[in-house]
């Protein structure tokens, strides 16, 4: 668990956190034709499909009810895509470290990783955790539901530190199937002022 210590006090005042699960394919993230960077838009936007479905419960619950409200007055980023609004939880005021446990079949530990591609798959899961820059990032079979669309960070550049653990899971999985626990630390600035909260159960 994390303690502060009168050094953390100076530099924030708030420090929240979340875990978030995925388990799937994650394709690398790598040079690809035309065709191949279509399949993997389409890939980390499923992705993206998968969180927000859990980003949803979170939104709904009762202690984010002021969040919401500072949404509907417009007094919140949201980004609005072919009609659809994309709210990230984490905003330009905040910063995140991520802490992922990567579950990978034993069987396959080396196939997946031989080849040194592990940044190219983090690349697309990170890609997939913040809201799309514009419509270009999005398939072409993009649907206006759900709406509004839940992501976790307004951008990548907010994440301030990533650590990752890898471990042989002897389950049985789909082809290139992995399991991604990933825990989310948020921490504000204390320069920065919000005149919102966020709930209490999301205090770490």
């Amino acid at each position: 668990m994390y303690k502060l210590t009168s050094n953390d006090l100076i530099l924030f005042y708030k420090i929240m956190a979340l875990t978030l699960f995925y388990m799937g394919e994650l394709k690398s993230s790598g040079n690809r034709n035309k065709r191949s960077k279509e399949s993997l838009k389409e890939h980390k936007h499923n992705i993206r499909i998968y969180f927000h479905n859990q980003l949803k419960l979170l939104w709904e619950d009762k202690s984010m009810k002021s969040l919401r409200e500072f949404v509907d007055k417009g007094e919140y980023p949201v980004k609005k895509i072919n009609n659809v609004k994309f709210i990230p939880l984490v905003i330009k005021n905040f910063y995140v470290e991520l802490d992922i446990i990567m579950l990978v079949p034993g069987h396959q530990w080396m196939s997946l990783f031989s080849k040194g591609d592990l940044d190219n798959r983090i690349k697309t899961l990170l890609d997939a955790l913040r809201i799309p820059s514009n419509k270009e990032e999005l398939p072409n079979n993009f649907s206006s539901s759900p709406n509004p669309f839940y992501c976790l960070l307004e951008d990548d550049s907010l994440i301030s530190h990533i650590s990752i653990c890898k471990y042989r899971w002897w389950k049985e999985h789909k082809n290139q199937e992995v399991s991604l626990i990933i825990n989310v630390k948020m921490k504000e600035h204390m320069s920065i002022i919000f005149n919102f909260a966020y709930p209490s159960f999301l205090k770490h």
